[in-house]
Formats: structure tokens, C-alpha cells, sequence
């Protein structure tokens, strides 16, 4: 069976896609501002946000996305309510519905 991503593929990390979906729970009456808070202090540089209703989605380099996520799950902490995160890390189709990979990804189904 061999490899499904061909040696010849060259593409860096950033150019196959990097990506996170971040949701927060915070059991307080307050929860939206709570969230929106940690979200505003934590820094965001070297990334794209863009945050909806239900969860926020990422794009960057790895160690930014990493850092942002972690101060956004200590800054929702420090307000004393119980909090849970669900993270969803991905490379690839970084947490969009669709996209469009580099044609050298080698990511077709298996026959």
C-alpha cells in the first residue's frame, strides 16, 4: 500500500494549512462576557480570528495558535467559574467548511 503524500510534496505548514476551532464553556450567568474578555486579552499576533456564536476559528503559525489558547483557556479560568474548552486542531482544511488544498498534497481517498 505506500504512502498516501508523495516525497516529492514540498509544502511548508503554513502553506498546507494550519488551523484551530476553539469553544469555551464558562458555567456563569456571565458567561459571554467572560469569554469575550479572555478572548480580547490574550494575544492574538501572528493569527487570524474570526469568532462567531458558538466557538472561534484560528489560523497560523503553531506556536501562536498554541499560545493563544492556552491564555484564552487561563484567562476564562481566572474568573473562578468552572470552565471547559474543546480544541480542534487541524491541518489542511483548518476549520472551514471547505477550502481548496495545494494540488501536491497527495490527499486523495484510498483505492
Amino acid at each position: 500500500m505506500g504512502t498516501i503524500i508523495p516525497e516529492t510534496f514540498t509544502a511548508t505548514p503554513a502553506e498546507f494549512g494550519i488551523g484551530a476551532r476553539l469553544t469555551l464553556a464558562v458555567m456563569r450567568d456571565d458567561y459571554a462576557a467572560v469569554i469575550l474578555d479572555a478572548l480580547q486579552q490574550a494575544d492574538s499576533t501572528g493569527l487570524a480570528l474570526q469568532t462567531g456564536v458558538v466557538s472561534t476559528y484560528l489560523s497560523g503559525a503553531e506556536p501562536d495558535l498554541l499560545r493563544y489558547v492556552s491564555q484564552v483557556v487561563a484567562g476564562a479560568s481566572r474568573s473562578g467559574a468552572h470552565v471547559t474548552a474543546t480544541v480542534q486542531f487541524s491541518r489542511g482544511c483548518p476549520g472551514e467548511v471547505t477550502c481548496t488544498l495545494p494540488p501536491t498534497a497527495g490527499c486523495s481517498p484510498r483505492s
